[in-house]
């Protein structure tokens, strides 16, 4: 079966990917399939995503610093 990495960006990105995870959990028991990988990128390091009633969550975070980021 092949590979799915799903990605959210930001905020929202993330809200969406964390209905999905619970979608699945609610019906499955799990929170992805195994051939699915959730990722989100998001600047605000404060933000985390919810776990499932399972007590953890599958989404993975990468925090994106904007510090030394500007017009040229």
């Amino acid at each position: 079966m092949a590979t799915a990495l799903v990605i959210g960006l930001g905020t929202s990105g993330l809200h969406i990917i964390e209905e999905c995870q619970q979608f699945h959990y609610q019906f499955t028991g799990k929170n992805k399939p195994d051939s699915v990988r959730y990722l989100y990128l998001e600047t605000d390091v404060n933000q985390k995503a919810q776990s499932t009633a399972m007590g953890k969550t599958d989404i993975v975070p990468v925090y994106i610093g904007l510090e030394n980021i500007g017009a040229r």
